[in-house]
């Protein structure tokens, strides 16, 4: 099975909730039976119990950031050698000015 996809909100609450001595079991038990979460643990409301479940017990990747997709693009075609590749690094960087998304690491 695959790792479950997090928002970052979303695995900093596990991580923190484990480092204060919960358990996986109590985790899940509390999600299902109750559902009801503190404001800074919030982010796992919306969470199903399956995906939860899946994150504690597979494994989880947090979810990259929008800057994270396009910088990974970027880096992924600006190193070939290949004009039609190069080009389309500079449409990346050129978009994420036009939208006003500032990508560190781009602007080399």
């Amino acid at each position: 099975m695959d790792n479950v996809i997090l928002t970052k909100a979303q695995a900093q609450v596990i991580e923190r909730l484990l480092k204060r001595g919960c358990t996986r079991e109590e985790l899940v038990h509390d999600h299902i039976l109750s559902g009801k979460y503190i404001e800074e643990d919030k982010a796992l409301r919306d969470m199903s119990p399956d995906k939860l479940i899946r994150a504690l017990y597979i494994g989880y990747e947090i979810e990259l950031t929008v800057e994270q997709k396009l910088l990974q693009q970027y880096e992924m075609h600006i190193s070939s050698d290949d004009r039609k590749y190069r080009g389309i690094a500079i449409g990346i960087r050129m978009a994420a000015e036009i939208v006003g998304i500032k990508v560190p690491g781009m602007y080399a």
